[in-house]
């Protein structure tokens, strides 16, 4: 078979181990190639990656999000997709114009490239969809892969610079809605509020990491909660997170006694169809024309609880 070879050049949109950057890489440019987190790890150890102008070949290693990345490979090498395969869904686009396209993610699918090229990412299916490159969409939010709801991009070095400024001031609100089980909450009703301002930090490692609240060293986070509707033992409860913390809302609300149904890694142990955790609204000026600016994602049906307004 003769020789394909081609490099692939983009920007690691996330801190993450070189072998994890790589396979994104691969996944994000030759969808007709799929290829393994194994395939990946080769080419690191061939020593035909470099980052930031400088071959890296530790797979290990991590690399800062926003670095330069370059892949040498050898197409004839790595398999070619099967015949029939189905298409990746399209994305809901809930507002777009020149500047911003804001869409809403479903449950279960990650925000951005995993280590396994396979599983398909938000920010690859958006890019494919509005026909760019996955570099030129301005990533401000993470959802986890278990949420559902509006994720906001900008399209423009404009949209992007404003959008950063408005993050970065805290100028954005966000609104969530969460099912969670509360037995041992029976004192909430429908109407009763209150924040949780409890500083967070990281528990374990890897996969068994989760965010906890810690009395010395962790971040400053901010959630203020209220109750929408109780149906039993199971309340819908309305979240504003005034920070944004990795996995805030999850943490604060095992603080409060309250677990979110579906998320195993922060003490469901119930049957599970999807983690019950979906960012409803986003408001913010516009970072072009200034104008107000609110995109709403409609509910899931599981989310709708007798009595409540939405």
């Amino acid at each position: 078979m003769a020789t394909q070879r081609r490099t692939i050049r983009t920007i690691n949109v996330e801190t993450r181990p070189l072998v994890a950057a790589v396979a994104a890489a691969l996944h994000d440019s030759i969808p007709e190639h799929p290829t393994s987190k194994s395939d990946a790890r080769r080419v690191v150890m061939a020593g035909a990656v470099r980052v930031n102008g400088q071959k890296w070949s530790v797979p290990s290693a991590p690399v800062p999000a926003g670095a330069r990345l370059e892949v040498a490979i050898d197409l004839s090498r790595l398999p070619r997709a099967r015949a029939g395969a189905a298409p990746r869904p399209a994305v809901q686009v809930l507002f777009e114009d020149r500047h911003l396209i804001v869409v809403c993610k479903p449950p279960d699918l990650p925000t951005h490239p995993t280590a396994d090229p396979s599983r398909p990412d938000l920010v690859t299916l958006v890019a494919r969809q509005v026909g760019v490159a996955v570099d030129e969409l301005g990533v401000h939010q993470r959802l986890d892969a278990g949420t559902s709801g509006v994720v906001l991009f900008a399209r423009t070095p404009e949209a992007n610079a404003g959008l950063a400024r408005q993050f970065e001031a805290r100028l954005v609100e966000k609104v969530y809605l969460a099912v969670v089980e509360a037995r041992r909450r029976p004192d909430l009703a429908p109407g009763d509020a209150w924040v949780e301002r409890a500083p967070l930090g990281t528990e374990g490692r890897g996969r068994r990491a989760r965010v906890v609240a810690v009395p010395d060293g962790g971040q400053d986070a901010e959630t203020a909660f209220r109750v929408r509707a109780r149906e039993g033992e199971r309340l819908l409860i309305e979240a504003r997170p005034k920070t944004g913390r990795k996995h805030q809302i999850r943490a604060h609300l095992a603080v409060s006694r309250l677990r979110i149904i579906g998320d195993e890694r922060y003490g469901w142990s119930g049957p599970r169809s999807r983690m019950m955790l979906h960012a409803w609204r986003l408001s913010l000026a516009h970072p072009v024309s200034g104008e107000p600016l609110a995109v709403e994602a409609p509910v899931p049906p599981e989310f709708r609880f007798v009595g409540d307004e939405a």
